[in-house]
């Protein structure tokens, strides 16, 4: 055979994003509903039910709940009027007529008892089951995160919790970044990622009412140095007319000494700065100073410019 007539194949990777159906069919539907190991979870929610009314059975209900995340319907009432519209799709659930569809409040109070325990716990337990082995499967899931409070109803002291949950079900070291709305800018959410070695790009809570820039914790009107609601820190070329604001130079984080580097921009870039002898002379080319206790959280061990969504700890620095 020639060069010519040669089919190249480039076969995929095991979990190829791009290869996702955007409309899952009847057939990928089924196979989903097969292997879902809710086995345990529909035990509890029958006896629960005990020998009331049983109008949408159990499987019925819970089935709505699965089509409705797998076909992302973003509320249960759309996937309602899909199942109206799609009488191939209702059999797969147990649904044979339109009119043995459940309305959206027998949803309600199923959704109900569903949040509360042991059905809680169980419905966990369905979904840890089907993450993990995925999360070895897939190498970059869960590598970077994101939350959304709307969604989630967060609370500081919940999100923590998630976190670890998040953890136990991943590879170890697994997530490196979380990105949240404001509502996890919280001392207890910043220092329990630190300590989980994981980055945070959280948006800010704006707290700053009046000043934009304060001086350095023991500095006074003499220092050049300041830092922004951020924790970028700067220094001010007081030599020029006007002075001029720069943004110093991270270089470095030391976590068992506590401290955060920073450097004079001009002789970290190589340029001549008007202000050099005032600053530098007699110094070296950096100093540092541990962390204390501050206004705001912990930073993570990064240059907290380079992540101006990531809420910052107080700059610790004794000059340029």
């Amino acid at each position: 055979m020639s060069a010519e007539g040669l089919v190249r194949i480039c076969p995929l990777p095991l979990f190829a994003w791009e290869a996702l159906e955007d409309s899952p069919s009847l057939l990928t539907v089924r196979d989903l509903l097969a292997v879902v190991p809710d086995g345990r979870l529909l035990d509890a929610l029958r006896r629960s039910r005990g020998h009331g009314r049983d109008d949408y059975p159990v499987q019925t209900l819970w089935g709505v709940v699965l089509l409705t995340v797998l076909l992302r319907h973003p509320t249960f009432d759309a996937c309602l009027g899909d199942l109206r519209r799609n009488a191939a799709l209702r059999r797969l659930i147990g649904i044979q007529r339109d009119a043995d569809l459940p309305k959206k409040w027998n949803l309600s109070r199923f959704l109900k008892v569903l949040g509360t325990e042991p059905h809680l716990t169980l419905l966990r337990e369905v979904f840890d089951a089907m993450i993990r082995p995925l999360g070895e499967v897939v190498k970059d899931l869960g590598r970077h995160t994101a939350g959304d409070s709307s969604g989630l109803l967060a609370r500081d002291e919940a999100l923590p919790a998630w976190v670890a949950e998040a953890q136990a079900n991943l590879p170890e070291d697994r997530i490196k970044t979380l990105a949240y709305d404001k509502a996890a800018d919280d001392k207890k959410v910043h220092l329990a990622l630190q300590k989980a070695g994981i980055e945070p790009v959280i948006q800010n809570r704006s707290m700053w009412k009046e000043a934009l820039e304060r001086m350095l914790p023991g500095h006074d009107g003499r220092s050049n140095i300041v830092y922004d609601e951020a924790g970028t820190v700067y220094c001010y070329d007081q030599t020029s007319e006007p002075p001029v604001r720069r943004r110093m130079a991270f270089i470095g984080h030391e976590p068992s000494r506590g401290t955060l580097k920073y450097r004079c921009p001009a002789m970290h870039e190589g340029w001549r700065c008007p202000n050099h002898d005032r600053c530098n002379a007699g110094k070296k080319l950096w100093k540092d100073r541990p962390r204390e206790t501050g206004d705001r959280p912990q930073a993570v061990p990064a240059d907290p410019a380079g992540h101006p969504a990531v809420r910052a700890a107080l700059p610790w620095t004794d000059g340029c």
